[in-house]
């Protein structure tokens, strides 16, 4: 099965299911962000919760998913960290943390 193929079949899924379903996925991975935050930092934590919403919600291709989540994240940091001074929360595992994420 390939890649567009398994893409296609959660995309009908995902279009066939209810709304119900669709807020259960956002309000899924918001509270998996809010576990995975203080482990992984915001960029990788918002990059994954954006790319994740997109996907299966939004039925996005991958790498638009995959484009428009890295972008979105950096330009919040870049707004948040750079231009007003705020701090966003770090990853606390060494090898993020040693990125600056």
């Amino acid at each position: 099965m390939t890649l567009s193929h398994e893409h296609a079949i959660l995309c009908k899924i995902a279009s066939e299911a209810p709304a119900e379903a669709r807020v259960g996925i956002i309000v899924g991975s918001i509270l998996l962000a809010a576990l995975l935050l203080p482990f992984l930092g915001y960029t990788v934590v918002m990059t994954l919760q954006l790319g994740t919403i997109l996907y299966f919600v939004s039925k996005r291709k991958l790498w638009i998913s995959v484009a428009v989540a890295i972008g979105a994240a950096l330009a919040s940091r870049l707004v948040f960290e750079v231009w007003l001074g705020t701090a966003l929360p770090t990853a606390s595992i060494e090898f993020l943390a040693g990125l600056g994420l």
